[in-house]
């Protein structure tokens, strides 16, 4: 009896741990724009079973460090980027082919970028 269980235990254990519940998430790095020695970057996340597609934006210092700035969910596009003293302006937009094209403004302030 024991050596027909022996397998079937080894064979289930190792199935259960080289499948992930939760598996590592792909950023695609669509674009950087850089802004007074640090670099804006723009990532493209794609839906899973618990997201949607989004676009993360970030902040690169030029220590290295990544600090997450934003989430937007279901754009996959940046239109345009305009700095002014007060504001970022951008435009994301969404190029799915399952829904209109839809194009929206994020305003960023200097404070949320430092």
């Amino acid at each position: 009896m024991k050596k027909k269980i022996f397998p079937y235990f080894f064979t289930f254990f190792f199935t259960i741990i080289g499948c992930s519940l939760f598996p590592e998430v792909e950023k695609e790095l669509i674009y950087e724009y850089p802004y007074y020695g640090n670099k804006i970057c723009f990532y493209y996340i794609s839906a899973n079973a618990t997201s949607q597609n989004m676009m993360q934006i970030c902040l690169l210092d030029s220590s290295g460090r990544m600090r997450i700035i934003g989430n937007y969910e279901l754009y996959n596009n940046v239109v345009s980027i305009d700095t002014s003293i007060n504001t970022v302006r951008i435009v994301l937009r969404d190029t799915s082919a399952h829904s209109v094209c839809v194009q929206d403004t994020i305003y960023l302030t200097p404070e949320l970028l430092r």
